[in-house]
Order: structure tokens, then sequence, then C-alpha cells
């Protein structure tokens, strides 16, 4: 018999639906992707062909995520960038107006 993750063997469950199962299949794939990491390319030539095609598979996964990851982390800090940039022009030009003229915008 396969192994298993030890729970909902009667029925078909979708893990998106099912939170619970999700977690569980999460930390399933964390734990296994640990193990991987591990092993050398030696190491992983003895396992069974059904893993290497996984542990092939999950490290593109991987790299797309991580790359994924990469992009968001510069999108925001150029976001970020931007904001100050703006904070500082909108500082600036405050500071060029009089007591007056500011008085005057409401500000």
């Amino acid at each position: 018999m396969p192994c298993s993750d030890g729970g909902y063997h009667d029925s078909p469950v979708q893990y998106r639906d099912n939170p619970e199962v999700k977690e569980r299949l999460d930390r399933a794939t964390r734990l296994l992707c640990s193990l991987c990491k591990l092993m050398s390319h030696d190491e992983m030539t003895h396992q069974t062909s059904e893993l290497q095609v996984w542990w092939a598979k999950h490290q593109v996964e991987d790299q797309k995520r991580e790359a994924a990851e990469i992009k968001a982390q510069v999108k925001k800090k150029a976001a970020a960038a931007k904001k100050r940039e703006k904070t500082k022009q909108r500082k600036a030009g405050l500071a060029k107006l009089s007591s007056k003229e500011r008085e005057a915008l409401g500000l």
C-alpha cells in the first residue's frame, strides 16, 4: 500500500476548498523538499523515478516562485522609492510657498 499522510482515504477532497487538507499537503511538501535538498545528486539517482520526477518539477516551481517573489520585492521597493521621491518633491514645493500662500491653499 502506498504511503499517505494518514487522512481522507474514503472520499476525494479538493485541497483548495479545505484549509486543513491544504496545510497538511503544504507541510508534507515542505518536509519532502527539505529532505531532497539534503540528498546529493548521486543519492537522488538511487531514489524512485516518481520522486526524481517530482523533485525536478518541484525545483522548477521553486525557481518560478522565487523569481516571482524577487520581482514583487523589487516592485514594492520601487513603489516605496517613488512615494519617498514624491513626498520629497511635495515638501520642496511647499517650502517655496510663503505662509500666506500656504494659508490660501489650506495647508
